[in-house]
């Protein structure tokens, strides 16, 4: 298996508007898609809590991402909801 932030459990990924240009420190243009950014959660190796980049680099702190049964996925969309449901009454 890779060995990457690609496939390790302690990165997470965001989507971050892909900078095409810049002019004097200051962002002048953007692609049309957003390109995925990687983000190191783990307390080892060098790149421990920071961000990666968008590239996937060898991670020194790889581990593989835990299989998730059906009734645990079921339970994580359930929580899910229920944040996002208390975040919409809080903005009203």
């Amino acid at each position: 298996m890779d060995s990457s932030c690609a496939t390790c459990r302690h990165h997470r990924v965001e989507l971050h508007p892909k900078v095409l240009d810049t002019a004097f420190d200051t962002v002048v243009a953007f692609a049309d898609k957003d390109e995925k950014v990687y983000f190191c959660t783990s307390m080892l190796g060098p790149h421990s809590g920071q961000k990666v980049g968008a590239l996937p680099v060898f991670c020194e702190a790889w581990s593989a991402p835990r299989p998730t049964t059906s009734a645990e996925l079921d339970r994580l969309m359930a929580r899910a909801a229920e944040r996002a449901a208390r975040a919409n009454e809080e903005d009203r």
